[in-house]
């Protein structure tokens, strides 16, 4: 079985300490405003947008918002084919990413949502009488989850969430658990490289061969992190495995059963909320050759076209197949791993889950 035990291998290999961020800056009374390639935010900080339109009135507008460690770019195979679909979508830097000011830093859960929240309004300003969806992957599928739900929630025209990152701390090993927090606790600011922590686990995020080579050369990817940021990614997950029953449908939920990211144990958790939670505006995919780059893997195909699908008519199953309810989920990904873990038992084989 692959070890998915990054967290104690990227808190091993700490590097050192870095000052804090600029401070961002606003004058009094300044108010959200998207212009030709950034939004600028109510305290003055400026997040990088990339806009795929089509070539007319858009039938539909996207807010895509990407993973932990990446940058709005990484929608350069979903964008293209919405927008030759006929919709609208902006993706942003979020702050501590890509090419924002804060780069590098964690700029806290509840800064992240309120950067959505403002996003997807500036977007339903801007086009009027027009349904806005709210698209995330990863990460950015766990701050969809959280600015829809809660006080003052943002009601998208639906929501997309794609290998959402609901790994929380109750599904993680405890050693990870115990590493992290104290990491946190002693050496919040020290940064860690992903590439040496690769160096032990078995990670795979793609099969895609030509994307591997793309994210390796991408220099806007983060590759060196601080503890607190992996410590904040994950009290987000946390939060926001939590609330996925309690976000407004039309929801659709796409999850590949190769991800080494999100582990089964994390998204079987999921399947039992939503099982106890059921709501019927609730759709899930199972993909059995997916990897966490649902978007961005070989069988890409069948995740973009149920997107495609779901864009079109919010509420439907997905037109691939995909399909499955919680239960069926639960059947396909859950109890093979139970069974595969009591066999290793069996056999002396340690557990590296």
């Amino acid at each position: 079985m692959k070890s998915r035990a990054v967290l104690p291998a990227l808190l091993l290999l700490a590097a050192c300490a870095v000052p804090a961020p600029p401070p961002s800056s606003a004058p009094p009374g300044a108010v959200p405003r998207l212009v030709e390639d950034a939004w600028l935010a109510a305290d003055g900080a400026t997040l990088p947008v990339t806009r795929w339109l089509p070539a007319g009135e858009p039938r539909g507008v996207v807010l895509a918002l990407h993973g932990f460690t990446e940058h709005r770019g990484v929608f350069f195979l979903l964008a293209p084919e919405l927008a030759a679909a006929g919709y609208a979508v902006y993706a942003y830097d979020q702050r501590g990413f890509g090419a924002t000011d804060s780069r590098g830093f964690w700029p806290g859960a509840d800064q992240l949502v309120a950067d959505a929240r403002a996003a997807w309004r500036l977007l339903g300003e801007r086009y009027p009488g027009i349904p806005v969806h709210l698209l995330g992957h990863s990460m950015g599928a766990a701050v969809a989850v959280l600015a829809t739900t809660g006080a003052d929630r943002i009601e998208p025209a639906s929501a997309v969430l794609v290998s959402p990152a609901v790994q929380g701390w109750d599904t993680l090993p405890w050693i990870q658990r115990v590493t992290l927090r104290v990491g946190h606790s002693l050496m919040p600011g020290v940064r860690v490289r992903q590439r040496w922590a690769r160096a032990f686990v078995d990670i795979t995020v793609t099969d895609d061969p030509m994307i591997r080579r793309r994210q390796a050369e991408d220099p806007a990817i983060l590759r060196k992190l601080r503890i607190d940021m992996i410590h904040g990614v994950v009290g987000l997950m946390d939060a926001a495995a939590e609330r996925v029953p309690q976000v407004p449908p039309p929801v659709l939920i796409q999850y590949g059963q190769r991800d080494d990211i999100i582990p089964a144990a994390a998204a079987c958790a999921l399947f039992e909320r939503m099982r106890a939670s059921p709501n019927p505006g609730h759709r899930l995919a199972l993909y059995p050759e997916g990897y966490h780059y649902l978007t961005r893997d070989l069988q890409r195909a069948r995740t973009i076209e149920d997107i495609e699908a779901w864009l079109a008519a919010p509420g439907t199953a997905p037109v691939s197949g995909a399909g499955v309810t919680p239960a069926l989920a639960t059947r396909r990904l859950c109890e093979p791993a139970a069974d595969a873990m009591q066999a290793e038992r069996r056999q002396g084989k340690p557990n590296l889950e």
